[in-house]
Protein backbone atom coordinates (compact mmCIF):
# COMPACT_ATOMS: atom_id res chain seq x y z
CA UNK A 1 0.00 0.00 0.00
CA UNK A 2 2.85 2.61 0.84
CA UNK A 3 4.82 0.91 -2.25
CA UNK A 4 1.84 2.19 -4.43
CA UNK A 5 1.80 6.06 -2.69
CA UNK A 6 4.88 6.97 -2.78
CA UNK A 7 4.92 5.47 -6.44
CA UNK A 8 1.89 7.87 -7.19
CA UNK A 9 3.95 10.68 -5.75
CA UNK A 10 6.98 10.00 -7.64
CA UNK A 11 4.77 9.92 -10.91
CA UNK A 12 3.00 13.01 -10.07
CA UNK A 13 6.09 15.09 -9.10
CA UNK A 14 7.41 14.20 -12.52
CA UNK A 15 4.76 15.10 -14.35
CA UNK A 16 4.84 18.55 -12.95
CA UNK A 17 8.49 18.57 -13.38
CA UNK A 18 8.14 17.82 -16.94
CA UNK A 19 5.46 20.21 -17.55
CA UNK A 20 7.42 22.85 -15.81
CA UNK A 21 9.95 21.87 -18.34
CA UNK A 22 7.59 22.50 -21.61
CA UNK A 23 6.59 25.67 -19.47
CA UNK A 24 10.92 26.95 -20.38
CA UNK A 25 11.18 25.97 -23.34
CA UNK A 26 8.19 27.53 -24.91
CA UNK A 27 8.93 30.86 -22.98
CA UNK A 28 12.53 30.56 -23.90
CA UNK A 29 11.27 30.29 -27.70
CA UNK A 30 8.97 32.76 -27.83
CA UNK A 31 11.66 35.47 -26.35
CA UNK A 32 13.63 34.50 -29.44
CA UNK A 33 10.29 35.18 -31.78
CA UNK A 34 9.84 31.03 -32.17
CA UNK A 35 6.41 30.17 -32.15
CA UNK A 36 6.15 26.14 -32.52
CA UNK A 37 3.80 23.38 -30.48
CA UNK A 38 6.05 21.26 -28.01
CA UNK A 39 5.26 17.98 -29.11
CA UNK A 40 6.35 14.67 -30.08
CA UNK A 41 7.24 16.05 -33.18
CA UNK A 42 9.43 18.92 -31.71
CA UNK A 43 12.62 17.00 -31.49
CA UNK A 44 12.77 16.62 -35.48
CA UNK A 45 11.78 20.32 -35.48
CA UNK A 46 14.59 21.20 -33.69
CA UNK A 47 16.93 18.87 -35.65
CA UNK A 48 15.77 20.22 -38.92
CA UNK A 49 15.93 24.01 -37.48
CA UNK A 50 19.25 25.89 -38.87
CA UNK A 51 21.59 27.00 -36.68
Amino acid sequence: EEDQRRFNRERERLIKEHSAHIARIKSLLIQHGVRTPIDRKFPEWLEATPR
